[in-house]
């Protein structure tokens, strides 16, 4: 008995120890930039202007019913004064649609609309 209890213990604390061994973010490469260079959801800030802001037009996007589900779920990420829209939506209008709520909700910040129409390229 004493053995598994020393065995869960030691993989507790190499799993703690661990966790603070990987690459944190915050700089080029790390878990909060995509391959090709753009920020991932990890990268949304913390601040209570970013955090809020995210929350405003994601509420406006779910309360649209024009918007496909795929529009819905767009990646938003607002961080350093720019906004950063990625995703799928299914026609030209959408991403139009999408892009005027982001420019009413976030008018003072840069947009960076990686938004793309399914089916091209």
């Amino acid at each position: 008995m004493r053995v598994r209890h020393r065995r869960i213990a030691v993989f507790a604390m190499a799993s703690l120890l661990g966790a603070g061994c990987g690459d944190q973010g915050g700089e080029p490469g790390g878990m909060d930039t995509r391959e090709d260079g753009g920020p991932s959801p990890l990268a949304q800030s913390e601040g209570g202007e970013d955090v809020q802001v995210t929350q405003r037009i994601r509420q406006a996007l779910v309360a649209d019913d024009s918007l496909s589900t795929s529009a819905k779920n767009v990646t938003i990420v607002a961080r350093d004064n720019t906004v950063t829209l990625r995703g799928d939506v299914q026609n030209e209008q959408e991403r139009a649609t999408i892009v005027q709520k982001v420019q009413q909700i976030a008018a003072n910040r840069a947009i960076d609309n990686q938004l793309q129409v399914a089916g091209d390229t």
